[in-house]
């Protein structure tokens, strides 16, 4: 079982006429396969879904700050056996990124041996919180430091 992500989507649709958030897995097991998580924190990547009223199918315009707009995995219906659900995990952050995709084939429309299956979706990079931490305690220390000697 192989997995490629063509790249970082960063915002669906930029550049124009490109397609970002590509997936393709490939298998290459030797057996059919009829469940997958893809556990995309451990490559400090999340999934940024987005969210539509069931109600009037529109677009909501809720969405974690930083983020923008993402994008809900999308199959390809050209590339192989598409999944019978697909679904996010591990909430990142409400109401819209996650830390995982779990994705399930019915028994008869199995993940076969030798099949590729292509999807979109949309994701962000994370930034560790360590990073994040240190940076604001260098900065903290600075600003005091700063008031310290502009105070004399």
């Amino acid at each position: 079982m192989s997995i490629r992500h063509a790249q970082d989507s960063q915002g669906n649709f930029q550049p124009p006429d490109t397609v970002l958030g590509e997936w393709t897995l490939s298998n290459g097991s030797g057996q059919a396969i009829t469940g997958l998580e893809i556990n995309a924190l451990v490559g400090n990547v999340i999934f940024d879904g987005n969210l539509t009223d069931p109600a009037i199918d529109v677009l909501t315009v809720e969405y974690t700050p930083e983020s923008g707009f993402g994008r809900n995995f999308t199959p390809d219906p050209t590339s192989g056996p598409a999944p019978a659900s697909a679904a996010y995990g591990d909430l990142f952050s409400a109401p819209d990124l996650w830390g995982s995709l779990t994705l399930s084939w019915a028994p008869e429309a199995r993940f076969t041996d030798g099949s590729r299956f292509q999807f979109l979706a949309d994701t962000d990079r994370t930034i560790p919180v360590p990073g994040t931490l240190l940076l604001l305690l260098i900065g903290s220390f600075g600003l005091m430091l700063h008031q310290r000697v502009g105070g004399r």
